[in-house]
């Protein structure tokens, strides 16, 4: 329901049905190009026949422009009717770090950003917070993904933030091929 980046490999934006044929085990992004870069939510009869096959789709419902933590508007996030599990994401890289350079809408935070910088604390508010992350998240599970937790110091910053917040939920470091660890 938001722009996402055109993936290198494993897009796909029309013929589903080819697809499920060629690779029935595999996973898609799927998407109506929306510029060079960007893709946005398909629509209609081709949202229905996604729907028809596929075990488990995954939508974007807020971007944070590339910020590894985000303070939603008044119309975000978009979340789609039909979702049974909303998944609450941050970087682990934006603690320690001012609001300013790392959280997008950080001007948002009604109190959640108080002081200069994250601590996990502070992150743990904002996961909780209803003008936060959990923001449209009424009736639905609500579970948490902490990414980049890939130094030592970071793992430590992800278990007192789930400590925290009592979520289900798990710290993770997702890589590009090629990528130094």
């Amino acid at each position: 329901s938001t722009k996402i980046r055109i993936p290198a490999e494993g897009y796909l934006s029309e013929n589903f049905a080819s697809w499920k044929k060629q690779y029935p085990e595999d996973y898609i992004t799927a998407g109506i190009p929306w510029n060079l870069q960007k893709l946005t939510m398909i629509q209609g009869e081709q949202w229905e026949e996604l729907k028809s096959w596929a075990d488990v789709i995954i939508v974007e419902a807020d971007g944070a422009r590339m910020l590894p933590i985000k303070l939603p508007a008044a119309w975000e996030p978009v979340i789609l009717k039909e979702t049974s599990v909303i998944i609450g994401c941050i970087g682990l890289d934006c603690i320690g770090k001012p609001w300013k350079q790392v959280c997008f809408r950080w001007e948002l935070g009604k109190g959640l950003n108080g002081g200069e910088v994250i601590t996990p604390e502070k992150a743990a508010k904002v996961i909780l917070s209803e003008d936060g992350l959990k923001k449209g998240t009424e009736g639905r599970r609500y579970v948490l993904l902490l990414n980049k937790g890939d130094t030592k110091e970071r793992l430590e910053y992800g278990r007192k933030i789930l400590e925290l917040t009592q979520l289900d939920g798990g710290i993770t470091s997702f890589r590009r091929k090629g990528q130094e660890k």
